[in-house]
């Protein structure tokens, strides 16, 4: 047993182990030992190392929204069942994880295309504002920008040319938070 001596003393410094010596055994709840000896692994718990990977991956999956690190998690998952049954064999732990991963990804992914074809997706309102009709709220000097009415929603708009107020309106084409408007050309 080592003395309390303080670290700087040469000699206490001699007694403390060194890298060479260092030897860590880290028991967990299934009874396997990892040990770690001079930076080399032996006998690790790969169980335990597919399922960090798995939750990395649903973690990283829930900030993209991809679908495509799901299966990889559902992969490193199904690697963690192997290494559970089969705890000598990385290579199988790797090609099962692997594989489940590669089938998850090519079904789904047929799945996805044809439901992604069926749903016609969500459509705003404001989307469909070219081509409706407006009135002029504010001048609009031509090249400049003033505010026009659309539905009950009221616009900064721009215009090449010059408009009055109370003058309809055509809106051309719809920029972030500008409409860009013409003289109302169609039918009242």
């Amino acid at each position: 047993m080592l003395s309390r001596r303080p670290f700087f003393d040469p000699v206490y410094r001699q007694k403390l182990p060194t890298r060479d010596m260092l030897l860590l055994k880290i028991r967990n709840e299934w009874g396997r030992i990892t040990v770690i000896q001079t930076g080399k692994v032996r006998d690790v718990a790969w169980w335990v190392i597919w399922l960090i990977v798995c939750g990395v991956l649903l973690i990283a999956e829930m900030m993209t929204f991809t679908f495509v690190l799901l299966w990889l998690a559902v992969g490193a998952a199904a690697a963690a069942l192997t290494a559970l049954a089969l705890p000598d064999h990385f290579a199988v732990q790797v090609l099962v994880g692997s594989a489940v991963a590669l089938i998850m990804t090519l079904s789904t992914r047929r799945f996805a295309r044809r439901w992604k074809q069926r749903s016609r997706g969500f459509r705003d309102v404001i989307d469909e504002l070219e081509g409706k009709m407006g009135v002029v709220i504010e001048d609009i000097p031509a090249g400049g920008t003033g505010i026009v009415k659309v539905g009950s929603d009221t616009w900064t708009a721009t215009s090449a040319e010059s408009l009055s107020r109370d003058e309809r309106v055509e809106v051309v084409r719809r920029g972030t938070t500008v409409l860009e408007v013409r003289k109302w050309r169609g039918e009242a």
